[in-house]
């Protein structure tokens, strides 16, 4: 009876220990014995213990996980996982694999932190790591086999700032090789200057829509609505987004990188940081058009013409420049408007009994 438990409790984890084994390069070592032999001894201690696929290295015995990662630190493959390695010698992989080192990271440990410096590249062993940004719908999940921190190998002289933060959601085994032992393996080797290394995410626009004072009150809805004709545009470094004193016919949202903007009457320049905003008066005006119209006057696009057209729109009060490459999101006057009018925000009086206009 117990040898047939035994092999039903093979059969049904044997996939995930190749799995597990697959992910980290070791198909060839002759572990998937030595595993499952340990774990059916765990089975015998307690009829309710449950494999967990991402988390196999941390319930071995001191000796086989000693065993595994001495293989894991000399194993090539798991290295030419990254791009900038894969037409790297071996030899110089070999070096490079020398100096990895290894650390557990109990739960909910946040291992790098966004806006910190980047000083090291992450390989995950055991368990399931987060990575996070700042107003992304999407959290992505970093387990067996996956890695964190190629960017680091394009600014190796200049440590970059993490654009993410990476956090333990389990407990979670990794091998780590820090910049500056890279930095002495690869002293005599031309890395390029790559900014292909990216990854695209999907930001999450509504609380940056609702740090604009006067649309932090309005119905979700309308923000939505505003959120689906901003328009993504990029940027690079020194550039003029709007000049002072010029009619302020868009605002804009930072998304990656930051933007100085200063006035005529000031040197200083305030900086627009990801998830602020520069040009909230835009917003003020279109608000403002509805104490200008009178029940009856005008009418869905019509509305939306008359203020284009007769309404004097705001003046920008400082000069936007980029201080990086930038990615924005643009609201435009006329998109703004035609929001406004579509869902009643226009509408010129609050009472029960005001028409919407459009």
């Amino acid at each position: 009876m117990v040898l047939r438990d035994d092999i039903k409790y093979y059969l049904k984890n044997v996939e995930k220990i190749d799995s597990w084994l697959e992910k980290n390069g070791l198909t060839e070592q002759d572990f998937k014995l030595k595993i499952m032999e340990e774990l059916l001894g765990k089975r015998h201690e307690s009829k309710e213990f449950v494999l967990d696929p991402n988390r196999i290295l941390s319930i071995l015995s001191d000796n086989l996980r000693g065993e595994i990662l001495e293989i894991l630190y000399s194993s090539l493959d798991r290295l030419k996982k990254v791009r900038l390695f894969q037409n790297m010698d071996d030899s110089k992989l070999k070096e490079i694999s020398k100096k990895l080192q290894h650390q557990r990271y109990t739960k909910s440990t946040t291992i790098i932190s966004e806006e910190g410096l980047l000083e090291k590249i992450l390989f995950i062993v055991d368990g399931v790591a987060s990575i996070r940004k700042k107003y992304c719908h999407t959290i992505w999940e970093l387990s067996a086999g996956k890695f964190y921190g190629e960017e680091l190998l394009c600014s190796l002289d200049n440590l970059p700032k993490a654009t993410e933060s990476v956090k333990a959601t389990t407990v979670v085994e990794a091998l780590f090789i820090k910049a500056d032992d890279l930095k002495t393996v690869l002293h005599n080797v031309n890395l390029p200057k790559s900014n292909e290394i990216t990854t695209s995410y999907e930001v999450n626009l509504l609380p940056m829509l609702k740090k604009v004072p006067k649309l932090k009150a309005k119905d979700e809805e309308v923000l939505k609505k505003i959120s689906g004709v901003l328009k993504k545009k990029s940027y690079t470094k020194g550039l003029q987004i709007i000049k002072v004193n010029e009619p302020l016919d868009m605002m804009f949202f930072v998304t990656s990188g930051t933007v100085g903007v200063r006035s005529s009457s000031k040197t200083r320049q305030k900086l627009v940081k990801v998830g602020e905003h520069y040009g909230k008066e835009l917003v003020d005006w279109a608000l403002d058009m509805q104490k200008l119209v009178k029940v009856g006057e005008h009418y869905g696009k019509e509305l939306v013409g008359w203020a284009l057209e007769t309404a004097p729109t705001p003046l920008s009060a400082g000069t936007a420049t980029t201080n990086s490459n930038v990615d924005v999101r643009i609201l435009k006057k006329t998109d703004l408007m035609k929001v406004f009018c579509d869902t009643g925000s226009l509408s010129p009086m609050d009472s029960e009994e005001s028409e919407p206009l459009c």
